[in-house]
């Protein structure tokens, strides 16, 4: 097992062996859903209009400061100069994030990360009921049965996938240990603001199987009874030992 490897390339490699999609996209652990992502082009939209409409009128105004004097458009457009310099880049950047080509692209390149996370999801060692509900987050993922989801948690069942499921598992364990190690410090549950931390906050963002590990620490210790926290705390200690007997460091 390569306990180096990142999540996000162990998954971009399984994606190849599963032969599913040419897009070569890279897994997060804040990766947008397909609905908010699409939800967030259409908003990146409207505001696009919004801005056009203001450089429609901003144009006007200086027209009509022309109109009023010959020393008021000179007036404008100095103190203007970096405020309509920003709205102009701000602008353009809106446009060529919401012409419809780029939109289909990030569209397609979610699509395909949304596949990617739920095979992680189906390959890690988590209780069912976190897995049913973070798979669920994925609308996209679940439409086809022969999807790409599909195609990769196969590829990672298989013999040839097992070196790739000993990372992903690795890496969410390391999750599940800071998560622990967290919830012993704060008595009262772990702090909602990590910028104290930025080296947990960090991988948070960019390690999904860590995220996942992380997440489901604090998903069973909000259970009803205190069942699932001591089975999951349980099954994560006894593959720590074995961590430990191969010199793997799992403490992230």
């Amino acid at each position: 097992m390569q306990s180096n490897e990142s999540t996000a390339k162990a998954m971009s490699g399984i994606r190849k062996d599963a032969h599913y999609s040419d897009l070569d996209v890279v897994i997060r652990g804040d990766d947008n859903t397909f609905e908010r992502q699409s939800a967030t082009l259409e908003h990146t939209h409207e505001l696009a209009d919004h801005v056009d409409h203001g450089l429609s009128t901003a144009s006007t105004l200086t027209e009509l400061a022309g109109v009023a004097g010959h020393e008021a458009p000179a007036l404008v457009s100095v103190a203007a100069l970096p405020i309509v310099g920003s709205v102009v880049a701000l602008y353009a950047g809106l446009k060529m994030l919401c012409s419809e080509n780029e939109k289909g692209q990030i569209r397609n390149e979610t699509a395909v990360k949304e596949q990617m996370h739920v095979a992680m999801l189906s390959a890690l060692d988590l209780p069912n009921d976190f897995k049913t509900r973070e798979m669920a987050k994925f609308t996209v993922a679940g439409q086809s049965f022969q999807g790409g989801a599909q195609r990769m948690t196969s590829a990672l069942a298989g013999e040839a996938g097992k070196p790739t499921v000993a990372v992903l598992q690795l890496h969410a364990d390391q999750g599940m240990d800071a998560a622990r190690r967290l919830l012993d410090t704060y008595a009262h549950g772990a702090p909602h603001d990590l910028s104290s931390q930025p080296g947990l906050h960090d991988r948070l963002r960019t390690d999904p199987a860590f995220k996942a590990g992380f997440d489901v620490v604090l998903w069973a210790r909000n259970q009803p009874t205190n069942d699932a926290y001591k089975t999951l705390i349980q099954g994560l200690d006894a593959r720590d030992v074995r961590y430990e007997q191969h010199h793997i460091a799992y403490r992230a």
